[in-house]
């Protein structure tokens, strides 16, 4: 029978292997931790937007439209980029934990969609520009719903990447309404 060298871990009560494999890092973890303090750093945004239209009187439907989507948008974000390492520390399967990730962005997508396309028509019946952004969302919904059965990190990586364009699309939205505001032009929802 082969003894273990002195002051081997087995001996010292050190790591086991077990112990060291699970505590690796998911590949792309560095990644979905940039992604989650870029998400809440564009959730401040919204504070920003609020305090430019400190001044005035009162807010609009598509001011407190697109301060709610920012906030929300950024949030969801932070939780879908820090959700897979939660899931890696508990189940140790890359790919299974992708799948499962991807499954909740394509639900996300889905209940967004199921949630804001009905307020956006109600709240603006004929402005056909509520769909565009659906439609795109549906797109990189399926692709979500291929990454169940795929359970790539790249494409993962992608639909977080669609997660932050959004906010920062409204942000942008709400910079050009001040333009719009001085010039005394009317607003469009988008």
């Amino acid at each position: 029978m082969r003894r273990s060298p002195r002051g081997s871990p087995e001996e010292t009560g050190g790591p086991s292997r077990a112990r060291i494999e699970s505590s690796r890092q998911m590949n792309g973890q560095p990644f979905l931790l940039a992604i989650a303090g870029i998400a809440a750093g564009f959730a401040g945004f919204a504070g920003l937007v609020a305090a430019f239209r400190r001044g005035e009187d009162e807010w609009t439907a598509v001011d407190l439209w697109r301060l709610r989507l920012i906030v929300r948008f950024c949030f969801s974000a932070v939780f879908l980029a820090l959700v897979p390492i939660a899931l890696y520390a508990i189940i140790n399967n890359q790919r299974a934990t992708l799948r499962i990730a991807s499954f909740l962005i394509a639900a996300l997508i889905a209940l967004d969609s199921m949630i804001l396309l009905p307020y956006a028509r109600r709240t603006w019946p004929g402005d056909r520009s509520v769909f565009l952004p659906a439609a795109i969302d549906g797109a990189f919904g399926l692709l979500q719903l291929a990454n169940v059965w795929l359970g790539s990190l790249g494409i993962y990586e992608i639909g977080l990447i669609q997660l932050l364009a959004r906010p920062a699309d409204i942000f942008l939205r709400v910079l050009a309404s001040f333009r719009t505001a001085k010039s005394g032009q009317p607003e469009s929802r988008t």
